[in-house]
């Protein structure tokens, strides 16, 4: 199956551009349907114009807006991601977790989060909390997982 990647670093390229990036999550990007696929998530993403912007140049979260257009562009089941925001300051990690969820929610993609970031926990609907090693239990539904964290 197909999977999706968020990773600590958007992973960018010099030179190349917002559209460039994004179609590298796609398994073959040719043909009409690719081109249209690959607007389509640029414009979820709010990128409506900025297709041959350079993303290297662009502020750390709108690199990261990017990766997220690159891992769901190919359509997979489920993206991972790796504590992807982790070096942002909390308002643009809380702005980018809460798109990541409403474009992968949009693409009826699931995500899986790896993190520390007890935020990013109450967000979700099933939580599953490891403490050295072990699992220390399984949350279900926001009323649990805030009753724990709260």
């Amino acid at each position: 199956e197909h999977i999706g990647l968020l990773l600590r670093d958007p992973i960018v390229a010099r030179g190349r551009t917002l559209i460039d990036h994004i179609a590298q999550g796609m398994s073959s990007p040719q043909g009409l349907s690719h081109s249209q696929t690959l607007m389509q998530v640029s414009d979820s993403l709010g990128f409506r114009g900025a297709d041959s912007a350079i993303v290297a140049r662009l502020p750390k979260p709108l690199q990261y807006r990017v990766a997220i257009g690159r891992a769901i562009v190919g359509e997979p089941e489920l993206i991972a991601a790796d504590d992807p925001y982790v070096e942002l300051e909390p308002r643009e990690r809380h702005l980018l977790v809460a798109l990541l969820q409403a474009v992968a929610s949009e693409h009826e993609i699931g995500v899986l989060h790896a993190t520390g970031d007890e935020s990013v926990a109450l967000r979700s609907q099933f939580v599953i909390v490891i403490e050295g090693g072990s699992i220390v239990c399984e949350l279900r539904g926001t009323r649990e997982i805030q009753q724990y964290f709260g």
